[in-house]
């Protein structure tokens, strides 16, 4: 496990507990963003749909980024602030995070190169819903094979 430099000893003295300000900007192989205005994170049929998504895309909710956007304030007006190049929203509209990409859902947009960026329906309708998970399992393939 990786330690911060204040946590090893040789740098605690140095640093004598001074605070170095950092700015970290991590990446993830894709971002989720959905909307949930009552709770702060997805119900449990809905984490489970999504864990068998991300199963399929051999991912899993730990190697990605999941963002309520009722809960937090995203602005991803500059495309360098997106912490993916790959981003799916679930029953999020594109200018509810301050990007102007004019796209239907299931279409997938390619604002700048190697971004992509998929909107489809939200995971709670896309459950019961056949015609909709074929259009989004189309559309995985494009983006992760």
């Amino acid at each position: 496990m990786l330690k911060a430099l204040k946590d090893i000893n040789i740098f605690q003295n140095l640093l004598q507990n001074d605070v170095i300000p950092v700015h970290h900007f991590q990446r993830y192989p894709l971002l989720i963003l959905f909307k949930n205005e009552k709770n702060t994170y997805l119900n449990e049929d809905e984490e489970n749909f999504l864990e068998k998504i991300l199963s399929a895309i051999q991912l899993n909710l730990d190697t990605i980024k999941l963002l309520n956007v009722a809960q937090n304030d995203v602005d991803f007006a500059n495309l360098a602030d997106v912490p993916a190049k790959k981003v799916i929203s679930f029953g999020v509209n594109w200018k509810d995070v301050s990007l102007n990409l004019q796209t239907n859902q299931y279409q997938i947009a390619q604002p700048a190169q190697s971004y992509q960026f998929l909107q489809a329906n939200s995971l709670n309708n896309l459950i019961n819903n056949p015609i909709e998970k074929k259009q989004l399992w189309d559309n995985l393939k494009q983006m992760f094979f």
